[in-house]
């Protein structure tokens, strides 16, 4: 018992009371844990000496939905076209006054904060850029996974990791760049969450959407033969 402490129950002996009040005990008890609470901050994982601070993981899995993905990549592909025209304005503007003014002519219509498109391409134009999903020799594709939508809604929420349904099985989605098999990880509200091989450093949402079920539209369950 260091000095400091026996000091302090000579104090709580000298001017406190007597042990066997209980209820003055209790009162005193109460008043010193309220000022505890007020002066010291609690720092769990330096309640020890020595222990460091808990490590953060540095790779930490991102998990993005589909659509603000594309759309990420649709606002980089108009950024960088816009940065392409106007230095191509530069150098032409550089290069001469030799070409007549456009005189009467309306101007362009620019895309700017008030007027934002998005250039996604939609399932059939993906279609027609890379056909119906063909599976690989050793998958074949599943019978469709519920009867409606509402049925169907209702075995997603059910959907946990390690859940029986995603047992052996993957999901074949299409993409800009063709089909691609993913791997099930866990639901998030109502969107069920992949990580696909191609591409390591984000997992995708799918809401996976009954009427978009098909080899020939966006999406189908794969299971080993």
């Amino acid at each position: 018992m260091n000095m400091e402490t026996l000091d302090a129950l000579m104090m709580v002996k000298s001017n406190g009371p007597e042990l066997s009040d209980k209820e003055a005990v209790i009162v005193i008890i109460a008043k010193a844990f309220e000022l505890w609470m007020k002066k010291q901050k609690r720092c769990m994982a330096r309640s020890h000496p020595g222990v460091k601070k808990p490590r953060t993981k540095k790779d930490k899995d991102k998990t993005v939905p589909l659509h603000e993905f594309m759309q990420r990549q649709a606002k980089e592909a108009r950024d960088a076209r816009a940065n392409f025209e106007a230095g191509a304005s530069g150098n032409e503007e550089e290069s001469g006054d030799d070409e007549p003014e456009r005189e009467g002519q309306p101007e362009e219509k620019k895309n700017g904060d008030g007027d934002v498109r998005i250039d996604q391409q939609t399932t059939e134009q993906l279609q027609s850029s890379h056909g119906p999903f063909s599976p690989p020799p050793t998958w074949a594709i599943m019978p469709s996974p519920a009867a409606d939508e509402d049925a169907w809604t209702e075995l997603k929420k059910g959907m946990k990791a390690n859940c029986k349904f995603w047992k052996d099985k993957q999901l074949a989605h299409i993409f800009d760049d063709g089909w691609d098999l993913g791997t099930f990880q866990k639901r998030e509200k109502t969107h069920l969450v992949f990580s696909y091989s191609e591409v390591v450093a984000f997992k995708y949402a799918h809401s996976l959407l009954l009427e978009e079920w098909g080899p020939t539209k966006s999406w189908v369950v794969l299971e080993q033969k």
